[in-house]
């Protein structure tokens, strides 16, 4: 008696395990960016966390490692430094 429940019990595992990737979730298409235009220094930041476009072609960028916000203008030169923690001064 218990050897058809097994049997049954094998068999739906099997049908759920053979089943399952047929109903997974397509990747999304991939879609290219564009050229690079602009670049920044490799020395203005330590770790980038967020970026916030701005009209005029700024940008305001969250650094983490160095804990302050900046303001970049449209050529990605650095403008400001807008936020710091306090008691730090900033290690540009």
């Amino acid at each position: 008696m218990a050897v058809p429940f097994v049997r049954a019990l094998r068999s739906i595992a099997l049908i759920v395990c053979v089943s399952a990737p047929a109903v997974a979730q397509s990747l999304p298409a991939v879609r290219p960016l564009g050229p690079v235009v602009r670049v920044s220094a490799t020395d203005i930041f330590g770790s980038i966390s967020a970026v916030r476009p701005l009209p005029g072609g700024r940008v305001l960028v969250n650094d983490l490692v160095r804990r302050q916000l900046l303001l970049l203008d449209s050529t990605f030169a650095k403008e400001a430094v807008v936020l710091r923690e306090q008691g730090k001064s900033p290690q540009l």
